[in-house]
């Protein structure tokens, strides 16, 4: 039934059902809603419920740390390997090509200069990976908000990367 009729036949015409309040940042929240608990009483109002007990605001945060937990740990593994993987191939590489060293330096080239040639590999291997992690962890990252807009139907939730973390990633890498 339409909400205006059901309104006008149950005499409940200008009543409501829930009041939501924003108080200003850095204010005590507990003597605002004891007065709205006060205000609503005799209307029946229940309690005063803070954003932050409402089973909806726990479950967004939950999710939110869930995701702060991956955003450490997947990197963290993924390093990890990708590291221990570059080093074993960088390892073999130099095993392998010990002769071609060994006339090198024969002929007055630094260990410095050799080393370089070689770190040369990693940092590419390095670089692309970076880039293609950043590129694949922005798409991803806009599909769950994607999917967080549509399940909890917010608003306004727009994606917004962390920019500065993507080039301390790929520098520090």
């Amino acid at each position: 039934m339409n909400e205006r009729a059901l309104a006008r036949a149950l005499t409940l015409d200008g009543a409501f059902n829930n009041v939501v309040m924003r108080v200003a940042p850095g204010t005590d929240h507990r003597p605002v809603m004891a007065e709205i608990d006060r205000l609503l009483a005799p209307y029946g109002g229940l309690v005063a419920i803070d954003r932050r007990d409402h089973p909806s605001a726990k479950q967004v945060d939950d999710r939110i740390r869930v995701l702060n937990g991956f955003a450490v740990a997947f990197p963290a593994v993924f390093l990890s390997i990708a590291a221990f993987m570059t080093s074993a191939v960088l390892t073999r590489l130099i095993r392998l090509q010990r002769a071609q060293i060994a006339q090198l330096k024969a002929f007055g080239y630094a260990s410095g200069q050799i080393g370089w040639h070689y770190l040369k590999f990693a940092l590419v291997i390095v670089m692309i990976a970076s880039t293609a992690g950043v590129l694949l962890g922005l798409w991803l990252g806009n599909q769950v908000v994607i999917i967080y807009h549509r399940f909890y139907h917010f608003p306004s939730l727009p994606f917004r990367p962390d920019w500065p973390f993507a080039r301390v990633s790929e520098i520090s890498v």
